[in-house]
């Protein structure tokens, strides 16, 4: 059994990406576009691990995020638009003695592009317009757990991050030329 939880977090978006072990810490970057997001598709994928896993924590993730996106305002809506969508992968130790898990878990948001350079250039597929990652270890009766929080707070800083685009630009709406 593992002594104690060690994670890594990739903070990313729009170009940066910063690499931490421990504690999450990265320079604040704001992402005007996130001010439009008011509603968003929610879909959540997890692979790896045995089935009971992945149905529990499926359905615990769908819960987790929806709650906080609606605390915030953020509607949940199907179709076509924003995507939130939150990939867990889940990887047995392959080797030695070692009985932990490692865990990626992404948030990312995926939105309809066109190109700066031409506005006709239109990305088929979307593109991800905010995104951040971390690599969990741990045990596997941790896994569950450290899994939820993890993606709990990526969608937190996603809830933030959207709120600051928003604050930026109500500001410079409000500034006077």
């Amino acid at each position: 059994m593992m002594s104690r939880l060690k994670s890594i977090c990739f903070l990313a978006g729009a170009g940066l990406m910063i690499g931490a072990s421990g504690g999450c810490e990265g320079t604040v970057v704001v992402h005007e576009h996130l001010a439009s997001v008011k509603a968003v598709a929610l879909y959540v994928e997890v692979r790896g691990g045995d089935a009971a896993l992945r149905s529990i924590t499926e359905q615990e993730l769908k819960k987790r995020t929806t709650q906080i996106l609606t605390q915030e305002a953020i509607m949940i809506k199907d179709g076509s638009g924003p995507a939130l969508e939150i990939h867990v992968a889940v990887m047995p130790p392959t080797r030695g003695p070692a009985k932990g898990f490692a865990a990626n878990v992404t948030v990312q948001l995926r939105e309809d592009v066109a190109l700066k350079r031409d506005s006709r250039l239109l990305v088929p597929e979307g593109a991800l317009t905010w995104w951040k990652q971390a690599i969990l270890l741990a045990d596997s009766k941790q896994l569950s757990g450290e899994i939820g929080r993890s993606a709990e707070n990526l969608v937190r800083e996603f809830v933030e991050a959207v709120r600051l685009a928003g604050t930026m630009s109500s500001t410079k709406k409000d500034t006077p030329p």
